[in-house]
């Protein structure tokens, strides 16, 4: 079938990764994907620390405006969506939300062509928490009726579809859970020793961080953890990626008199990731919204490493407690320390935790190709269903 991917995605982080694994997974199952989204798209992976034009413009405007400025582009956003429709002439839409976007539903409507939803985040309580909405009300009505006339909506989570369903009255067989995955070739277990020993850690005991690294990830933990254990341990916290709480942690590392053991890569190529993660003997993921299970997450259990985790609603669907991960209430600093030096000095329990979280990824089916042959089904049940 052929079909029209429609996103407003601009930067190459987590959700970047989503779309394209998505689509390279649904194009090796044979079907033509056109892809409508932004004419520029970063050409870094990853924070881009503030070099890009729309963020600056963002920063500067007041909140009122720019997001008079997110509605209006929305009508241009559907010239653009109609001219691709009529070049490709597709058999279904599949759209990933954006907030203030319904351009798609309007295309459903106007060419009468089912529209699937993929939908990551409730951004409008999501950017009211973060950063504030002034047109809140407004904001909340708009993606309302983008979730409520979408043929089938694609959570993340069953967090999120909770949500989803108390905002709408959606039915439930109209939703059809779809997590992030990752490809288990591109995130195998590695060479641990050649990746210890090309960050000049021999012999370290190395607690790592894969992502876009923002204060709440609570980093400043780890480096505490540092300063208390760290010697005695001889510990090293390896962070793969950037983000601006980074000048923070580092800072924090520099006034606790632990930077040596501190290493942060910055932005590293999407395809060299798990070539630094192998260095890795413990993966840290102190936190999450309620109704998100993020990527890297899912990448900590393909490289079948121990994980410790908030115990949230979202993270409980694809982790144990003592089966494949240790969780504990991120809330409460003593349970953190107390386990992350359990499994820093546990060898065995580190073992257990990594070979049950590799199994995860098979059991749980989190990979994209399974995704890609749901999705598969979804389309093909509502292509039957509306006799295109």
């Amino acid at each position: 079938m052929k079909i029209l991917y429609h996103h407003r995605i601009r930067s190459r982080d987590g959700a970047y990764v989503h779309i394209s694994e998505i689509c390279r997974a649904l194009t090796e199952r044979g079907h033509e994907i056109v892809v409508a989204g932004p004419n520029t798209v970063s050409k870094s992976d990853g924070y881009a620390k503030g070099l890009d034009v729309v963020s600056i413009v963002r920063k500067k405007l007041p909140k009122f405006l720019w997001e008079i400025m997110e509605i209006t582009y929305s009508l241009y956003d559907f010239t653009r969506l109609v001219l691709f429709y009529y070049r490709s002439t597709p058999d279904i839409i599949y759209e990933r939300y954006q907030l203030f976007t319904p351009t798609g539903i309007w295309l459903k409507y106007f060419f009468r062509i089912p529209l699937v939803l993929e939908v990551n985040s409730p951004l409008a309580m999501e950017r009211s928490r973060t950063e504030g909405l002034f047109f809140r009300t407004f904001a909340d009505r708009v993606e309302a009726f983008t979730w409520k006339h979408a043929d089938r909506v694609l959570p993340a989570s069953e967090a999120m579809a909770s949500i989803i369903v108390s905002r709408t009255g959606l039915p439930r067989d109209k939703i059809e859970i779809i997590r992030n995955a990752v490809t288990p070739q591109a995130f195998a277990p590695g060479a641990h020793d050649n990746a210890k020993r090309s960050h000049g850690l021999e012999g370290r005991l190395v607690i790592g961080f894969i992502g876009f690294l923002r204060e709440w990830h609570n980093a400043d933990r780890v480096v505490r953890f540092l300063h208390r254990r760290g010697e005695d341990l001889d510990l090293h916290f390896l962070i793969v990626g950037d983000g601006p709480a980074r000048q923070d942690v580092e800072e924090l590392a520099r006034e606790l008199d632990v930077a040596s053991r501190l290493t942060i890569t910055g932005v590293v190529p999407r395809d060299e990731v798990s070539r630094h993660a192998a260095a890795f003997d413990i993966a840290v993921h102190i936190h999450d919204v309620e109704y998100a299970i993020a990527l890297k997450l899912i990448e900590y259990l393909s490289l079948g490493l121990p994980i410790l985790a908030n115990d949230s609603e979202s993270i409980r669907e694809v982790l144990v407690n003592d089966e494949n991960a240790l969780l504990i209430d991120e809330d409460d600093p003593q349970a953190y320390e107390e386990t992350l030096e359990l499994l820093c000095r546990d060898v065995s329990l580190r073992e257990r935790l990594g070979m049950a979280a590799r199994r995860t990824i098979v059991d749980q089916g989190l990979t994209w190709d399974e995704n890609a042959r749901r999705v598969e089904e979804v389309l093909s049940d509502l292509l039957t269903q509306s006799g295109r």
